[in-house]
């Protein structure tokens, strides 16, 4: 991604990554519709104090308080020294509340707050929960690839009747977990004054044309649609640079997501981006250096969790 002539990346999800995905793709014709999202700190929000996977997503949240206390617990305790490699004293700052006053479990917090009541009893909850890890993960990918210290991220059933997303200022992902792939053109196809001449019609109009008449309003005459068209299915993550991505300015991806049929997916804007050793971008602090993250990025759980479905 650090390449200025790439404008989209793709990339493969390893296994539990690919199961949540075919979970989704299980039971989408059955799940409500439903649009949550918030923003986060790159990287002090990315490793949080999540609650036991056994808590109920639609009975009233652990404290802050009573999950930190829960680390106390020697079971717990050598779990996560077992299973996270967390140190023992890492782990008695976690305890005493050491890593500063932000909410632990924030995004856990808002996704289960922000579930229709269908989502929320034992059936989805291991789902749920294996989501919100594909959330932070995702989050952990852009802080990486991009720099980026602040992010929004969107978790979402979408169909047809849905609002149209805007394009990505900075950089964008998607995982699209469940339902209509994502459509785009590789820059070597795109003829920007036909580009910016669709990029006049209302994205409602965009969106309702087929994939095949989209491609042929970007792209110089003649060109091969079968060959310029490409399909993200589900199970994969797409970056998309846009035009305030450093090196891209008039050159930002060429994407679109059909609206003809249902869609669960996650997505993670860029809000604030600072490179190591380079200019500020997007707001900040200038020359901020990019923080390591902890080696094992993934959330640390008040107990291991039993099953992730």
């Amino acid at each position: 991604m650090a390449q200025p002539g790439i404008d989209v990346c793709l990339v493969g999800r390893r296994e539990a990554s690919d199961a949540t995905s075919q979970a989704w793709r299980r039971v989408i014709d059955e799940v409500p519709v439903f649009d949550i999202a918030g923003e986060v700190d790159a990287p002090a929000d990315l490793d949080p104090l999540d609650p036991s996977w056994d808590v109920p997503l639609d009975e009233p949240m652990p404290s802050d308080e009573e999950v930190r206390a829960s680390v106390r617990d020697p079971s717990v305790e050598r779990a996560m020294r077992d299973w996270f490699g967390r140190g023992a004293e890492e782990l008695s700052s976690i305890a005493s509340g050491g890593r500063g006053p932000s909410e632990e479990a924030s995004v856990f917090r808002r996704v289960a707050s922000g579930l229709p009541s269908d989502l929320r009893g034992d059936k989805f909850r291991g789902l749920i929960r294996s989501t919100v890890s594909e959330i932070l993960k995702l989050m952990w990918s852009m802080h990486f690839s991009s720099g980026a210290t602040r992010m929004r991220w969107r978790f979402a059933c979408t169909d047809s009747d849905s609002d149209l997303p805007s394009s990505p200022t900075l950089m964008r992902a998607y995982f699209i977990l469940a339902g209509e792939e994502l459509d785009f053109v590789p820059s070597r196809f795109v003829d920007k004054n036909r580009l910016r001449a669709t990029q006049c019609l209302s994205e409602e109009q965009t969106r309702r044309m087929s994939s095949e008449d989209w491609v042929s309003s970007v792209t110089a005459r003649g060109t091969n649609v079968s060959e310029a068209l490409k399909r993200v299915p589900p199970g994969w993550t797409t970056f998309l640079k846009g035009e305030r991505y450093p090196g891209m300015k008039g050159s930002g991806a060429v994407f679109r997501l059909p609206r003809t049929g249902r869609r669960v997916k996650i997505e993670v804007e860029v809000l604030r981006q600072d490179l190591a050793g380079g200019p500020s971008l997007g707001g900040g602090a200038a020359g901020e250096q990019l923080l390591a993250a902890p080696l094992l990025a993934r959330p640390t759980c008040a107990s291991p969790p039993r099953s992730r479905a």
